[in-house]
């Protein structure tokens, strides 16, 4: 007497085949999450390490205390004084750059976890 097994074989390769791309799908949300992760780190260490950052965080804020000198913002950013406008552009130098990170995190290409816990952390 011979065991029918009838349609098991096609189930057991279904199941198989399921089990690999739900594997595959997870591998895929891993890695993507993974990415995230190091694109944050690697922003922030740039932000942090690099010697043209640092200058554009100092020219930053001297721009901040220029602006406060001034009698309006609108007076300070359209003035035609050439040390105003200099204070002017390193603040949206380095403005420009924490857009580019808010943007990373709107389209999800940066970890927001990450930078969450870079900024909030004294």
């Amino acid at each position: 007497m011979a065991l029918d097994f009838g349609n098991v074989p096609q189930w057991i390769t279904a199941g198989i085949a399921a089990t690999a791309g739900w594997l595959a799908y997870t591998s895929l949300q891993s890695q993507r999450v993974i990415a995230r992760r190091r694109a944050a780190f690697d922003i922030f260490l740039k932000t942090e390490t690099d010697e043209k950052m640092l200058t554009a965080f100092d020219n930053f804020h001297a721009g901040i205390q220029a602006m406060r000198k001034a009698s309006s913002v609108e007076a300070f950013c359209t003035s035609e004084d050439r040390e105003m406008r200099k204070h002017y552009f390193c603040i949206r130098k380095y403005l420009n750059i924490h857009e580019l990170i808010a943007v990373g995190l709107r389209e999800e290409v940066l970890d927001a976890d990450v930078c969450y816990f870079y900024w909030a952390t004294p």
